[in-house]
């Protein structure tokens, strides 16, 4: 079985991650490579810029974060930080996210740690997009409302059992990330 740091032929996988420091979402990617303790090659993509040639070749749509991922099995390039994240998570199993076979209980984990990123990224982080787009006094109020009660309604509950992470887990979980 892979270690957090190996790839399934026991090699590190080579990983190249295409990023900014100033996105949210190039973060969540660092932070669950260093949880993974997953070495890659860093390569910064300045966004106030139109994308290079060569970076659209890499990915057409010129966002980041992208993963160029390869341990001799698998190579692929990847986009979209949940999906990337996903893909770090299963490939390299930890309390990140357990392996679905790790245990009766994984599976549900599993389960619950996907909900609650669902839940998070379509109900909060677009009316946080919305709060940093700005808009009149009276806009941003009435967003932080909906924020609240966004929070209240759908996060709350779901975190009703977290100690100190989600699910009682004692290790940051892919859903901190």
């Amino acid at each position: 079985m892979a270690t957090a740091s190996t790839s399934p032929n026991g090699t590190p996988p080579n990983i190249t991650l295409w990023t900014n420091h100033d996105s949210f979402w190039c973060n969540r990617l660092e932070i669950a490579m260093r949880e993974l303790n997953l070495a890659y090659k860093e390569v910064l993509i300045d966004l106030s810029k139109p994308r290079e040639d060569w970076f659209l070749k890499i990915n057409p749509k010129g966002q980041v974060p992208t993963l160029r991922y390869s341990n001799g099995i698998i190579d692929e390039t990847l986009t979209e930080s949940a999906i990337i994240a996903q893909f770090l998570a299963d490939a390299h199993p930890s309390h990140l996210l357990p392996a679905s076979h790790s245990s009766p209980t994984a599976p549900l984990f599993r389960a619950r740690v996907g909900f609650f990123v669902d839940t998070f990224c379509t109900t909060v982080v677009p009316i946080v997009f919305a709060l940093l787009r700005g808009g009149t006094e009276e806009e941003r109020a009435q967003k932080t409302g909906e924020l609240v009660g966004a929070v209240e309604k759908e996060v709350e509950p779901l975190l009703k059992d977290a100690a100190p992470f989600l699910a009682g887990s004692k290790e940051i979980t892919l859903a901190e990330v």
